[in-house]
């Protein structure tokens, strides 16, 4: 059977220092008024980042679901991914070390099927945080369970809540004081509502409700959590599509229906580190004689000024991507694109909104009807030099993946 396909987007709370120099994608309007997207032109391109050969990682048995990685501050990437199994199913987790891969081993055996969800984070403890769901029994019930990395071993797992109904709505990140904020949606009859928990030096608190205050013809789309303790709301007004945003803390509401504007609501969106909001998706990109697949990119800054919807990509097919994020405001677009029948692997760093930097690395060619395919990416902003990874896949090999990391001087 071929493994369950979770593409995680909402990325990783880690970290990473690039050197950053602008660059941009030109645009030239045709007859009709359309939008002519032309070649990305790189400026300073930065050939100082030292990319590693490919490091082909072998598992001992097929993962269920993507597995996830993350770099930590010793520039250490792990890799954990759930495994087949037709009993309990547990989280695995192994990393990096000067001597090779640390054997696997499940990070807590919990009962019932596990699977990953999102990407570990890591906080400035130097702790790599880790949420995941847990089905209890065919049907449920369901829960959602937290543990936390640090060094070398596991904490004992935490169920943050248990749930009749499953749900797949979790959003994750690390603030600058060190808590962890997790924002998780419960399917009800009607809507899913959402509850907000915190991880202190205290331990996890209580889930509580993030009541939005609102009515007929306003509904939530999206909650997250931000690096105030807060949550960002993104409301829809059903009645002339306009999106609003909400701040709720501590059971206050503050601003309150902020207007925005109007969003391509089938976006995927994500804050990052500085509170930014990030709205991106893929979709049909007009060239000169044609068109291609690529990717769109819109920015709400922390000001809630909202930025033109902009494409990221240039002339060629994306056939796949991801989206990290560190700890200094910086975000990182990575993509396969395909350039005289050769997959390269592409990246732009954003600092906040801002395009800052662009670079590229050509993929090893595979043997037979073998494929790369990207799953996600991390990168890290702690230590010198810094590091980013993506993990690929190879077609048709269930227990084969590839890493491919470059490192970035300051």
């Amino acid at each position: 059977m071929k493994r369950l396909s979770f593409r995680i987007f909402q990325t990783v709370l880690l970290s990473a220092i690039f050197l950053m120099h602008p660059w941009k994608a030109n645009a030239q309007t045709a007859a009709d008024g359309n939008s002519i997207y032309l070649p990305v032109v790189m400026q300073d391109y930065d050939s100082s980042w030292r990319w590693d050969s490919v490091n082909r990682i072998s598992l001992p048995e097929s993962p269920f679901h993507d597995p996830v990685i993350g770099n930590d501050f010793q520039g250490r990437t792990h890799l954990l991914w759930d495994n087949w199994s037709s009993g309990d199913q547990f989280i695995f987790h192994t990393y990096q070390t000067d001597s090779g891969w640390t054997t696997s081993a499940e990070i807590d055996q919990t009962l019932g099927a596990s699977k990953v969800i999102l990407p570990p984070m890591m906080g400035a403890d130097g702790q790599l945080h880790l949420v995941w769901y847990n089905e209890l029994a065919l049907g449920g019930p369901y829960r959602l369970m937290a543990d936390s990395f640090n060094i070398s071993q596991w904490e004992i797992a935490h169920e943050l809540v248990r749930y009749q109904y499953n749900s797949s709505d979790v959003a994750m990140n690390v603030s600058p004081n060190g808590s962890v904020n997790v924002v998780f949606g419960i399917l009800g009859l009607i809507r899913t509502d959402y509850f907000f928990t915190q991880k202190t030096s205290a331990g996890w608190s209580a889930g509580t409700y993030i009541d939005p205050q609102l009515s007929y013809p306003y509904s939530l789309l999206k909650a997250l959590p931000d690096q105030s303790g807060g949550v960002g709301l993104l409301i829809r007004n059903w009645n002339n599509s306009t999106l609003y945003y909400s701040h709720w803390k501590n059971g206050n509401i503050s601003p309150n229906l902020f207007p925005i504007g109007v969003i391509n609501t089938s976006n995927a969106s994500f804050l990052d580190s500085q509170d930014n909001w990030h709205f991106f998706r893929t979709g049909s990109v007009p060239i000169p004689g044609g068109s291609v697949n690529g990717i769109y990119h819109q920015c709400m800054g922390s000001d809630l000024s909202l930025g033109q919807e902009e494409v990221l990509t240039g002339m060629n097919n994306v056939s796949d991507y991801s989206v990290t994020r560190d700890n200094n405001g910086k975000v990182v677009f990575s993509w396969t694109k395909l350039v005289n029948e050769n997959k390269v692997l592409a990246l732009e760093v954003l600092q906040g909104c801002a395009r800052l930097k662009h670079n590229e690395y050509s993929l090893p060619a595979l043997p037979n009807s073998d494929k790369w395919g990207l799953l996600n990416a991390t990168a890290k902003t702690a230590g010198h030099p810094g590091k980013f990874c993506a993990l690929y896949d190879i077609a048709f090999k269930s227990t084969e993946f590839g890493l491919f990391c470059a490192w970035v001087n300051d």
